[in-house]
């Protein structure tokens, strides 16, 4: 991969639809992991090079050994290069060290981007950027629990990058879903893993992207979306998967309480058991993990949940998700009893190797019923809010073969897609 120095934090707006003459869904997303890359390249390279932390110190006029800090994308980020190969980036900036805004420096001084360029392969900071990127971007195995805890190290500065890729992944699975739902057997054939490994590099993008901190530009970005056919974590919820509804959880609350409102409103509108599933979903999510919205998110439900019982369709079953919704919010329910039941079925265990991310949780359908009488999803959805970060990986020496058979494969996309499952698919 070559390194391309960018200087624009750009946020995702709308996309042209990926080809899928490609049957991988990396070269869909190359843009953006390759603006990664760089960025994380130019950053080892400014800790690593001598003559580089030489230039920069010249620049800010200070002493040789001193720590400073880098400021991007109009100091949004914050990159402190200290003795010892100390680095660390950090969302705001750190009193009495002097900075420079690098973005601001590179158009100011032309040479420095060439210098920049030859420490990046000087230092070998390519080969250490592709071994941070590489297993997000594997297709058969999933990323261990600790290659996406030196990841999110990263996060403030990939983050944008990062959504972008996810993103692009969304509209490449877009592209890709008629052929498998609706195409010839052997194109659903060929497609089925390319499909399967596809949504799950999209969740490790969008995953690294939903931290905690990025609530504001992820809610300002919230607005740019048509939430018609969106939220943040319906390109998760509509697989039908335990493990990519712990992904939209985890979205969910990333984009907070802005967005409680568009979910309430995507509720209201939703004309397919799956729509309603997924806005429920999402706001129990955020009442779980912000109770001071609790109270108004359950006033809201309780309101549309009078107004549900006129659905011409899956009647029942949508009445059920907003009484499992409602409960898992109100407490109503006691979590020692459904929630151990539950998630004993999909081998969810305290402080397990495996953390969330299961044979069963790849497997199974939030949408289902569970052991506990509810729906598994929303029974389980105070574990997941509950889990640090790490849980969602497997830790080193866990399970982590992503590649099922393509009968397997085939019978999880098809009960999300194809009419006549044992709950709505989205075709139905």
């Amino acid at each position: 991969m070559s390194v391309v120095l960018t200087m624009n934090r750009t946020l995702p707006g709308k996309f042209d639809a990926a080809s899928m003459a490609v049957e991988d869904v990396r070269p869909a997303i190359f843009p953006g992991v390759a603006e990664m890359h760089s960025l994380i390249a130019m950053v080892l390279a400014m800790r690593s090079a001598p003559a580089l932390r030489a230039r920069m110190h010249e620049l800010m006029h200070i002493a040789d050994d001193r720590p400073f800090l880098l400021s991007r994308f109009q100091g949004t980020v914050w990159i402190e290069v200290g003795a010892g190969n100390r680095l660390r980036v950090l969302r705001k900036q750190v009193p009495g060290l002097p900075f420079v805004d690098i973005d601001q420096v590179l158009r100011a001084e032309p040479t420095l981007k060439d210098a920049i360029q030859a420490s990046i392969g000087e230092t070998g900071a390519n080969s250490t950027a592709m071994r941070l990127l590489d297993p997000i971007l594997d297709t058969r195995m999933f990323p261990a629990r600790a290659d996406m805890e030196e990841l999110r190290r990263w996060a403030p500065l990939l983050e944008y990058a990062a959504y972008q890729s996810g993103a692009y992944a969304m509209v490449w699975l877009d592209a890709g879903r008629p052929m498998i739902v609706k195409g010839q057997a052997s194109d659903a054939k060929r497609m089925l893993f390319p499909y399967w490994s596809g949504m799950h590099i999209m969740a490790h993008l969008v995953f690294l992207a939903s931290e905690p901190d990025a609530s504001s530009w992820l809610g300002e970005m919230a607005r740019q979306f048509d939430w018609k056919s969106w939220t943040p974590s319906f390109p998760f919820l509509r697989e039908r998967t335990m493990w990519l509804a712990t992904c939209a959880a985890r979205s969910a609350i990333a984009f907070g309480t802005s967005v409680i409102d568009r979910y309430v409103g995507v509720l209201a509108a939703a004309l397919h058991a799956t729509k309603v599933f997924d806005a429920l979903f999402g706001l129990t999510a955020i009442a779980l993990r912000y109770p001071a919205e609790a109270p108004h998110i359950v006033a809201e439900l309780e309101d549309l949940r009078r107004a549900s019982a006129v659905w011409p369709l899956h009647r029942k079953y949508v009445e059920q998700m907003y009484r499992d919704a409602i409960d898992a919010i109100a407490g109503r329910v006691h979590a020692g009893r459904a929630d151990n039941e539950d998630t004993a079925s999909l081998g969810w265990r305290p402080g397990g190797r495996q953390g969330l991310a299961t044979v069963a949780a790849l497997h199974s359908d939030p949408m289902a019923m569970a052991p506990s009488g509810r729906l598994l999803g929303l029974s389980v959805l105070p574990t997941i809010v509950d889990a640090p970060p790490s849980d969602y990986y497997p830790a080193a020496g866990a399970k982590r073969v992503l590649h099922f058979s393509d009968e397997i494969i085939a019978q999880i996309l098809f009960r999300a897609w194809k009419a006549g499952s044992a709950t709505p698919a989205l075709d139905s």
